[in-house]
């Protein structure tokens, strides 16, 4: 600060130039505080009657002493000094004042000060209508739940919330001075800074994009951008909402969507191959029964035998296409019976030898001390062959495949929801060294008509068949894969020991059957078949009759019969009650041609024994019933 040193018996009119142009009040006083001229009047108070009077009884009793002390370092040091003082007490000037006291000389000696006085009222209500705006701006900026930035010409950030440190796992001191660079992913940043350069005209933007947490870690955002003055100058809002659980709930309900026309389309396809599966059931029993039926009345090594056999073998190949149709369609549970996997997979390669290229190595790696296994044999080996296939396509420029078993003798800690988790397990890997998979096709692989095979080079159907057929062994299958170096699938299935059981045969003499309202050919073909077991047929039609007529048979008979390959008819209801009735206890065959094709038969359930035979049949099936009683 610099001295002051106004001389006015020198220069008399420099109180008058100052008085007449200073804008505010402009008092001079003497060492002892006494008014000595003022240039203009103040509130209540003339000018006149100002002079001469003390200029402390003029002011707040607060203010005094401040004033005493600020007046008498201004007068020891030749310095000015400032200080604030409201319009309180006789001093009535209803406003803020900031007054300059300036010491000034006269007559030769250091004689009293010259008091400006500077309204700044304006400026405090400025002032403290800044602080309040800064406050609530704090208060909204932290309150708020989203992330808010405000970013500089440069791109860094120079204000924060607790919402953004709360998501980029960072403090407030952290954030200042980073570059947009540091959280927002690369394919955003070009836009923000393309808005900075126009900035102050850019115009609001809105998007979706990737922030970065601070330990790497991306998640989507919804960004709203816009122009801010602050701090006087122009800059970046950057507002960014976290929308993570909603991209959550859309992929859920994209995947709960997908799913539904995935039924649908499961759904189409169980339609479609619901009649075809039917109606050539009905055709291949007449052609297996037939034909077992001519073998066993001619020897097999003679021409009529073989020409049987042939028929048979022929037929046997037609059922087991038309149940790898219906087992996807239908969701059949299928035959099962006591299966060695290792010879399926035996089996399988020798079925589809040609199906390798040459520049594929095919590695077996199977435990020969594997049990048998309660499985559906059709199922087991499309299990194989999808699954082999798919390795196959996963390495179109070859590779190596490979196929092992192994026992496993208790899996609980792994699938302890089976109820066979604490028996025995056989697992068949089948692994590639070929494309491999991506987490996202992973997520996807069972689903039906997915493929990663391009357009035309794949169903889809595979891999769901394979999922459907180990969910009906009730086993559990996974998959490990990395992109680029191939996948690799563990089909885990139970061994299931007490369920494989042989049964003592039964020659079936002097035994009645009751076939109920049989096809002329179904009930002719069946008659001889029965025959072989030494079972005599009785038939009955339907008509108003039955119940009676089954009530007089019910004493002699040992096994019903019943076609339940098509609608059921209300007099079989009857026939049924009236039997039940008398011998709950009679075994009952019914005859179906698929699971989905089981019509609601009143009055079965009241039977103790009833088995199932799919159509077409065989002696070996019918035998295996017939054994079991």
């Amino acid at each position: 600060m610099r001295e002051i040193n106004h001389n006015f018996s020198e220069k008399p009119n420099t109180w008058q130039v100052l008085a007449e142009h200073a804008r505010d009040l402009v008092i001079l006083i003497d060492n002892e505080g006494q008014i000595e001229a003022i240039n203009r009047a103040i509130p209540g108070m003339e000018a006149i009657d100002l002079i001469g009077t003390s200029f402390f009884d003029l002011l707040a009793e607060s203010d005094r002493k401040r004033f005493r002390f600020y007046f008498l370092d201004a007068l020891q040091s030749g310095v000015y000094r400032d200080f604030e003082v409201r319009g309180t007490g006789p001093f009535r000037l209803m406003s803020i004042y900031s007054v300059r006291i300036t010491p000034c000389f006269r007559e030769g000696g250091l004689r009293g000060a010259v008091l400006a006085f500077r309204d700044i009222v304006t400026e405090k209500s400025a002032q403290s209508a800044f602080v309040e705006s800064e406050k609530r701006l704090r208060q909204m900026l932290d309150g708020a739940p989203d992330a808010m930035l405000i970013i500089n010409g440069h791109g860094r950030v120079v204000e924060n919330n607790l919402a953004a440190c709360d998501k980029l796992l960072c403090s407030k001191e952290e954030l200042i001075g980073k570059d947009v660079e540091d959280f927002l992913a690369q394919g955003h940043i070009s836009k923000i800074r393309e808005l900075l350069e126009k900035l102050p005209l850019a115009k609001p933007f809105r998007t979706e994009c990737l922030f970065r947490k601070n330990n790497k870690v991306y998640f989507p955002v919804e960004v709203s951008i816009c122009h801010i003055d602050w701090n006087g100058g122009p800059h970046l809002l950057l507002i960014a909402r976290d929308i993570s659980k909603r991209k959550a709930a859309e992929e859920a309900l994209l995947k709960k969507q997908l799913e539904e026309l995935t039924s649908e389309k499961e759904e189409t396809i169980s339609l479609l191959t619901r009649g075809i599966a039917h109606d050539f059931n009905n055709l291949l029993t007449v052609m297996l029964s037939s034909s077992e039926l001519g073998i066993d009345i001619n020897e097999i090594e003679s021409e009529n035998g073989q020409l049987f056999n042939n028929l048979r073998e022929t037929a046997l190949k037609a059922r087991d296409l038309i149940r790898r149709l219906s087992q996807y369609g239908h969701r059949e549970k299928g035959l099962f019976e006591e299966v060695n996997l290792n010879q399926a997979v035996y089996e399988f390669l020798e079925m589809f030898r040609t199906e390798f290229p040459a520049n594929m190595v095919v590695r077996l790696d199977l435990d020969e001390t594997l049990p048998g296994i309660y499985a559906d044999p059709t199922q087991l080996l499309q299990m194989i062959m999808n699954l082999a296939l798919n390795a196959r396509d996963a390495m179109p420029s070859g590779g190596e495949m490979w196929i092992s078993s192994r026992l496993h003798e208790n899996l609980s800690s792994r699938f302890s929801q089976s109820p066979y988790a604490a028996g025995r397990w056989v697992e068949l890997v089948v692994g590639d060294s070929g494309v491999g998979m991506s987490k996202e096709q992973m997520e996807k692989v069972y689903m039906p008509f997915f493929s990663t095979k391009g357009k035309g080079k794949g169903r889809g159907l595979g891999l769901a068949v394979v999922r459907n057929a180990v969910q009906a062994h009730q086993g559990e299958i996974t998959l490990e894969s990395t992109e680029g170096l191939g996948s690799t699938f563990s089909v885990f299935l139970p061994v299931r020991d007490g369920e494989i059981a042989t049964a003592p045969d039964r020659d079936g003499k002097d035994k009645t059957a009751l076939f109920l309202d049989l096809s002329g050919k179904k009930q002719t073909l069946l008659r001889g078949l029965l025959r072989v077991f030494n079972y005599r047929l009785i038939h009955m039609k339907a008509n108003g009759n039955a119940a009676a007529e089954v009530r007089n048979l019910a004493d002699e008979l040992d096994l019903l019969i019943l076609d339940n390959t098509g609608p059921a008819h209300k007099d079989h209801h009857l026939s049924l009650e009236e039997l039940a009735r008398h011998k709950p206890d009679l075994p009952v065959i019914m005859l179906t041609g698929s699971d989905h094709l089981i019509p609601a038969v009143r009055g079965i359930q009241r039977f103790s024994k009833t088995f199932e035979i799919p159509t077409p049949t065989t002696i070996t099936n019918l035998n295996n019933v017939l054994n079991s009683l």
